[in-house]
């Protein structure tokens, strides 16, 4: 019973976002859509006012690793914004 509470919330909490940030890059990306999508996935990992504390099993760090990794590679996929633009700006940072 233990485990199949504890399987249920992985799904709820590490795996159902990363997924939805996985059906985001069928959209078009934009910075501002990958910074919506980061800022998701890091509530989700704020003890203070997320839904608990992370999931520190070696698993769920994998998931939120692969999941930054996604932000990653979509961030790089996206075209150069022009410069002195507020999204080249972003970018660089």
């Amino acid at each position: 019973m233990m485990r199949n509470t504890r399987n249920a919330w992985v799904w709820t909490v590490i795996l159902i976002p990363i997924f939805s940030l996985i059906g985001a890059t069928a959209r078009a990306d934009s910075v501002s859509s990958i910074i919506e999508n980061y800022e998701e996935m890091a509530a989700q990992l704020d003890g203070n006012s997320g839904p608990g504390w992370p999931d520190v099993r070696p698993e769920a760090a994998l998931a939120r690793l692969n999941a930054y990794r996604l932000l990653q590679s979509r961030l790089r996929a996206l075209p150069l914004a022009p410069a002195n633009s507020t999204e080249a700006e972003t970018s660089e940072l």
